[in-house]
């Protein structure tokens, strides 16, 4: 299941570990988990933690354990994309274009 989501929270500190772990783990056994990005080299981070560009994990997105996981892309220039995906074998393809953000106005002195 996909859900989209404008909220974040921080991650707590044991799901660090716990990301270690599941990288691992999902590049052992292939993940379910397929995030397809425009631009592809906006970086990628599960549940607060980076793990690297779209072009470079998104064939193979590591998601650990069941549960809901925050999936997050950024590119400097760009508004942010985010959505929350539960995990544990079920298989999804994400979209992720990220749109440019709109110039601040420059303030005059």
């Amino acid at each position: 299941m996909v859900l989209g989501c404008a909220c974040a929270a921080r991650p707590a500190p044991q799901l660090f570990d716990q990301a270690g772990e599941g990288l691992a783990q999902s590049k052992a056994r292939g993940g379910a988990v397929v995030l397809r990005c425009q631009p592809p080299d906006a970086e990628v981070s599960i549940d607060g933690v980076p793990v690297g560009q779209c072009s470079a994990v998104g064939e193979r997105l590591p998601v650990w354990g069941a549960g809901w996981r925050h999936v997050e892309v950024k590119k400097p220039g760009f508004a942010p994309w985010e959505t929350w995906i539960e995990s544990g074998g079920a298989r999804a393809v994400l979209s992720a274009e990220l749109t440019r953000a709109p110039e601040q106005p420059k303030e005059t002195p």
